[in-house]
């Protein structure tokens, strides 16, 4: 079964997740914290085999 939705959060992609079926990530606000920064792009860096099917694994992610 794959999910497809949407997560709406502010700061909850910064610490202490781990979503490895991101693929697409939208910033809605200006993040001022570097650090903050690329810990938000690190979470579609996660791996991620067969999200799309058997032998379909996460290849890239998109930002906006």
């Amino acid at each position: 079964m794959i999910f497809h939705g949407i997560a709406i959060s502010v700061d909850m992609l910064d610490t202490g997740v781990d979503v490895p079926e991101v693929v697409n990530l939208v910033f809605f606000k200006p993040v001022k914290s570097k650090i903050k920064f690329w810990q938000m792009i690190g979470r579609g860096t996660r791996l991620c085999e067969d999200l799309f099917e058997i032998g379909k694994d996460k290849k890239r992610i998109l930002y906006f």
